[in-house]
């Protein structure tokens, strides 16, 4: 199964973008103390909202699998820093997910669904082994119909407007 979503800068709005995933169409922009706009959340915020999102479905979704009586699930995400243990003198992010559980549940079912937290897709991505690979694609903008003689010649050297040209990204 592959995921495709696309992102997209909202020409004039400084760091304004359109987020979309199938049919659905969200908004990321930078605080003001960024020089955004502070309309909508960080891309970094989307982030942890997705990892939220996906905790708090995935044990919902156990839950019912299983007859349980959970009546609410709230998910808090919670990002601060701590010592590198492995590099000393550095920080890392730790990321800390609360899971405030409403139901009926004995303690066996607690357990169960803390444990199945760490199941979520999102969960696994954070976590799990992967490779991020990226692609430039680049169209110079169209050539005016007028173009003078050289601007032709060095237009074999480009692609055509509209036409990408690719280069990979290598961290």
């Amino acid at each position: 199964m592959s995921t495709r979503v696309s992102v997209e800068w909202l020409s004039g709005q400084l760091y304004m973008h359109r987020l979309s995933a199938r049919q659905h169409q969200f908004f990321t922009d930078a605080p003001l103390a960024s020089n955004g706009g502070d309309q909508a959340a960080t891309p970094h915020e989307i982030f942890l909202l997705g990892l939220g999102g996906c905790v708090a479905m995935t044990v919902e979704m156990y839950a019912k699998s299983r007859s349980m009586d959970l009546k609410a699930v709230r998910v808090t995400i919670t990002e601060d820093s701590i010592d590198d243990p492995d590099t000393p003198g550095t920080k890392m992010p730790r990321l800390t997910e609360e899971l405030e559980l409403e139901g009926n549940l004995s303690s066996d079912e607690l357990s169960k669904l803390q444990g199945v937290a760490k199941r979520c897709p999102v969960y696994k991505l954070f976590v799990g082994k992967k490779q991020v690979n990226c692609v430039v694609k680049h169209s110079p903008p169209p050539t005016p119909a007028t173009a003078s003689a050289k601007d032709e010649s060095s237009k074999a050297e480009t692609p055509e407007a509209g036409e990408a040209s690719t280069a990979a990204c290598s961290a």
